[in-house]
């Protein structure tokens, strides 16, 4: 069996019937889990496919679409902010993984061709099997008989039969198994998103930059009276064990080509919260942690005196989880943490929080968050659709270093 692709291309304008057409297949393909679990990659293959059957080519440049379609401002810089680039890029791989699908293999087909943001139509020619050699070609746009009408002719028609050497048949049959055991492999291998991506899926798929937020431990002057000016700059500092934890998890977005802020919780507002997906790293010193945990199962705590600990709300009172650190230093051998993704219903945003109770915690829980195997064996098979869970962990302090994190307990919902 053969199959074309008859492209209708910008310079040749569609009549109403093929606009309805090509709009119904875009709605088509949007209602799809690979662009209707996106709040970034739909909007943009709606407005590209809009404005090309518009005839407003000319607008479909990098700058004009960061600001039509993504907020950006006028002036932003798109070297610094490739999120035009990046949807892009991810339209293309979802668009090709939804023709893939045999079912969607011989419908009208949306592109949107590499190094443009142009979209392009094409209408697939019937298989040799289901033609009438006899049916005239179909129109596709312009006036019958016009210059400008596109026609796609029956293949029986227009294909004359080759005879290949025998040879030549085994030799095409060879690539075509390899190639198809290939297709399959990718097929089935994309459809299977890792732990990693279930998880930063819903952060990375927004159009705003994620934004960090780091705690800071203040140290409190003695006195009780208000820091000059110096004491503050000295004052305010964010905690290396929070900077490496940072450097862990931009390194992952980086990977996905994500775009994110960072900043202090003390320079983050509520407001700032509810405009993007957010990423909480620590936690007793981080109180937008402490607000967004408020209604998780699990919680950090303390007792204002040194003593904190992360409590079971299944099991109040309980301080399941907890360090004294007015101990010496080298007597704290242990750390705990949270890892927690959910729909946080106060900021209607993707909330992350990465926190321990000490700084080896929240190095441990960005280990864990990082590491495809140590999150498949946590949570891998019982990730719900929602991607909401929470986990509590444990590590091992020795001589200041951090072990590896251990699941002590985990929720999903």
């Amino acid at each position: 069996m053969s199959t074309t692709r008859d492209p209708i291309t910008a310079t040749q304008p569609l009549n109403e019937e093929e606009r309805v057409r090509v709009i119904g297949q875009m709605e088509k393909m949007l209602a799809n889990p690979l662009f209707s679990q996106s709040k970034r990659y739909a909007p943009f293959l709606r407005h590209v496919v809009q404005k090309t059957l518009d005839g407003q080519e000319d607008s479909l440049k990098e700058r004009l679409l960061g600001v039509e379609v993504f907020g950006r401002a006028p002036d932003y810089d798109s070297n610094n902010d490739p999120v035009v680039r990046v949807t892009a890029g991810e339209v293309r791989k979802r668009i090709a993984q939804y023709y893939h699908d045999p079912a969607h293999e011989k419908e009208l087909w949306i592109d949107l061709p590499t190094g443009t943001y142009v979209a392009r139509f094409h209408h697939f020619a019937p298989d040799e099997a289901n033609v009438d050699p006899s049916e005239p070609p179909i129109a596709l746009s312009g006036a019958p008989g016009s210059p400008e009408a596109i026609t796609v002719a029956p293949l029986a028609a227009t294909l004359n039969p080759v005879r290949l050497p025998k040879k030549s048949i085994g030799a095409i049959l060879i690539v075509f198994v390899v190639l198809a055991s290939a297709a399959s492999i990718w097929k089935f291998g994309a459809r299977r998103a890792s732990p990693i991506d279930r998880v930063f899926g819903n952060l990375v798929s927004g159009a705003a930059p994620i934004v960090i937020t780091l705690g800071e431990p203040h140290p409190l002057d003695a006195t009780g009276s208000e820091l000059t000016a110096r004491q503050h700059l000295r004052s305010v500092f964010v905690a290396y064990s929070d900077l490496q934890a940072l450097i862990r998890i931009v390194k992952l977005l980086d990977s996905k080509h994500a775009s994110y802020n960072v900043q202090t919780a003390s320079g983050t507002s509520f407001a700032d919260l509810r405009q993007a997906p957010t990423i909480l790293l620590g936690g007793l010193d981080n109180p937008w942690t402490m607000r967004a945990q408020r209604n998780l199962r699990f919680q950090m705590d303390s007792d204002g005196n040194g003593v904190d600990w992360i409590s079971d709300t299944h099991d109040p009172g309980a301080k399941k989880w907890l360090i004294d650190f007015n101990r010496p230093y080298s007597k704290v051998t242990s750390d705990f943490a949270i890892v927690a993704q959910f729909h946080d219903p106060e900021t209607q945003q993707s909330t992350l929080i990465v926190a321990g109770l000490g700084e080896n915690g929240t190095k441990a829980a960005s280990e864990f968050l990082t590491d495809e195997s140590q999150l498949r064996n946590a949570v891998g098979e019982s990730l719900p659709k929602s991607g909401n869970f929470e986990v509590v962990l444990s590590t091992e302090v020795i001589n200041g270093f951090t072990g590896a994190p251990k699941v002590l307990a985990k929720a999903t919902w």
